[in-house]
């Protein structure tokens, strides 16, 4: 398909599994997204499955949450990283999330793609950590639901 898939592993839900690419500049992963959203369902189809991308299609099961891992690099360094920073987060890296917490409404229009999708993860959850949805507007270490994991 073009692009290099890093790993995959199924995840909780039945029938559900992660797919890590290598990181590429942003409009190329997107358009690898794309390709490779295009190609799942086509495949699935063939077999006489549905594939789907949404976040919670099935009630009471896990969610599938779409997400990204971000960096940003600056003369081949990691621009987010600071040993000596908190959580070893640079003041790059606390700007960026913070502008991403900023944009987050936006940021919505172009993750979740649908309707259906958006009222879904505001629908579910609990703190029992079986049903994960954001539920701060706020960055945290190891914690599922927040906007922004680290």
């Amino acid at each position: 398909m073009g692009f290099e898939v890093e790993a995959g592993h199924h995840e909780v839900a039945p029938g559900q599994h992660e797919i890590d690419f290598r990181y590429a500049e942003a409009l190329e992963t997107a358009d690898n997204l794309a390709t490779f959203r295009f190609v799942v369902r086509n495949v699935a189809y063939r077999h006489g499955f549905l594939a789907t991308f949404m976040p919670k299609p099935i009630f009471g099961q896990n969610g599938s949450g779409m997400h990204t891992h971000q960096s940003l690099f600056r003369k081949g360094a990691n621009a987010f990283h600071d040993p000596k920073g908190k959580w070893e987060l640079s003041d790059t890296a606390l700007a960026y999330i913070a502008g991403l917490l900023d944009g987050r409404d936006e940021l919505g229009c172009l993750t979740l793609a649908s309707a259906i999708g958006a009222s879904c993860v505001r629908a579910i959850g609990t703190t029992a950590g079986v049903f994960t949805r954001p539920e701060a507007d706020a960055f945290l270490a190891a914690n599922r639901l927040a906007v922004e994991p680290i």
